[in-house]
């Protein structure tokens, strides 16, 4: 399978790079967040296994298929990405009780469900052989499951243990986290000092996350001098390497004028910046701008816009998007505008795009309303046959079939409604209605013959 880009430039270009060369170049590029250098240097190494040869690289297969799966540099396509990773299982089970990259490979995968069972205990005992091998991404690795408590009881001590294991070996990650660890307190001593010396370590290097945590000790003069233009210089040292946090935190240094001349227009292009890579803090401060309009900024009013970028923050559970998306779904509005029907149309038409898990919606007010829209009844029931559209034209992704699987309980006579009003639904779509149908029904008599296709709670699958 290849994944050469079309019309990149060869990084290494008049250099005579061994396999092993290229691989080390793109693993730190990818561990640096450096995507597109990843990505063109993984590149060549497929292109080489092609032209000479050579065995295929599982370690390769592993990352590549990472990127493709959350859409780092290239666009997101589980399908593909799951192509990866079933060719790089094919070549990391065999060495992985020898290789600790291997098996890292492995645990990460396992941590994360990619091309596998997602088990994340099984992920920290892969973790923990690979960590006490001397290996220092599984040390990081290992101290993150018992930082937030993935597959293992929370224990930052333990957290810190490993990080500092991983940091005596130079590893620049280890040295952002480690930092995180000092500055909070968390399972050591806090010292905001200590702090400071090891996201100096990571900046030094160029690590976008040192360079941005470097930044904010700056911006609030924690374990060092406060210094407004130094914070504000290190987030843009961050922020062209792409870092969200940073360009968020850049954007808001121009719109405020702290340490950088006052420059909305700025501002707003670091916000679209981080909204682009789906920051919730920055998709809301810009929701905020576009709810009033600005026009120093250049923004004009759009609540529409404001009400999408609203939606989509609160999908990752970020606590001020949550709370605007309350009160517009009650039909809360300042000016008096009816922001609650603008709301119910943004979640039919954009539902596709929100996440869900075990056949409900993330968010427990989304999916409240949304089982709401979907039923139709009274002030929903405009909204139906925008959001029954999608689904249709969603068919027949995984995401779609969960709304449509009889356990979720969202009528079928929904479906068959669109159907019977086919003016409602372009004729290019007439053929996917006929097959929702189809495939509901195959669901409905293999799954269940006792559940109700009508009203209901979102049950748990």
């Amino acid at each position: 399978m290849s994944f050469m880009e079309p019309g990149t430039q060869t990084l290494l270009e008049g250099i005579q790079a061994t396999m092993r060369d290229l691989v080390v170049a793109a693993d730190h590029a990818f561990e640096f967040e450096h995507w597109p250098d990843a990505f063109v240097l993984y590149s060549q190494v497929e292109q080489r296994t092609l032209t000479t040869g050579a065995p295929v690289n599982g370690h390769v297969c592993y990352r590549v298929g990472v990127m493709y799966e959350r859409g780092n540099h290239v666009p997101k396509n589980s399908a593909i990405a799951l192509r990866y990773f079933k060719q790089a299982l094919q070549y990391l089970m065999p060495v992985c009780q020898t290789d600790p990259e291997a098996r890292c490979d492995l645990a990460y995968m396992l941590e994360n469900g990619y091309g596998v069972q997602e088990d994340k205990e099984k992920a920290v005992e892969y973790y923990r052989i690979a960590a006490e091998q001397g290996y220092p991404r599984a040390q990081v690795n290992l101290g993150y499951m018992y930082s937030n408590a993935y597959g293992v009881e929370c224990d930052k001590a333990q957290a810190v243990k490993y990080y500092q294991m991983a940091a005596d070996q130079g590893y620049t990650n280890a040295y952002t986290n480690l930092g995180y660890m000092y500055s909070n307190g968390y399972g050591i001593p806090q010292d905001k000092k200590i702090a400071v010396k090891y996201y100096k370590k990571a900046a030094k290097r160029g690590y976008a996350r040192g360079l941005c945590n470097l930044g904010y000790m700056y911006d609030y003069g924690y374990g060092i001098t406060q210094s407004k233009s130094e914070a504000a210089k290190y987030y843009y040292m961050a922020a062209v390497q792409g870092y969200s946090v940073a360009q968020c935190n850049l954007a808001y240094m121009f719109e405020h004028g702290h340490g950088v001349p006052l420059e909305k227009t700025k501002a707003v292009y670091y916000y679209q910046q981080a909204a682009a890579q789906a920051y919730p803090r920055a998709l809301c401060n810009l929701a905020e701008m576009y709810s009033t309009g600005d026009k120093e900024a250049g923004i004009q009013l759009d609540k529409r816009k404001a009400v999408q970028y609203i939606v989509s923050a609160a999908d990752q559970d970020y606590e001020r998007a949550k709370n605007h998306l309350e009160q517009m779904l009650e039909g809360i509005s300042r000016d008096g505008s009816d922001i609650q029907k603008l709301t119910f149309e943004c979640l039919a038409d954009t539902w596709p795009s929100l996440t869900m898990i075990n056949n409900k919606f993330k968010n427990p007010l989304i999916n409240t309303y949304l089982q709401q829209v979907f039923k139709g009844q009274g002030e929903f029931e405009p909204y139906r046959y925008i959001a029954v559209f999608y689904l249709v034209k969603e068919w027949p992704s995984k995401r779609a079939q969960a709304i449509l699987n009889p356990n979720c309980k969202i009528a079928m006579c929904e479906l068959c409604l669109v159907l019977k009003n086919c003016s409602l639904v372009p004729v290019e779509l007439h053929p996917l209605v006929m097959k929702a149908l189809i495939g509901l029904w195959q669901n409905h008599f293999q799954n269940t013959q006792e559940e109700s296709f009508c009203g209901g709670e979102f049950a748990k699958s």
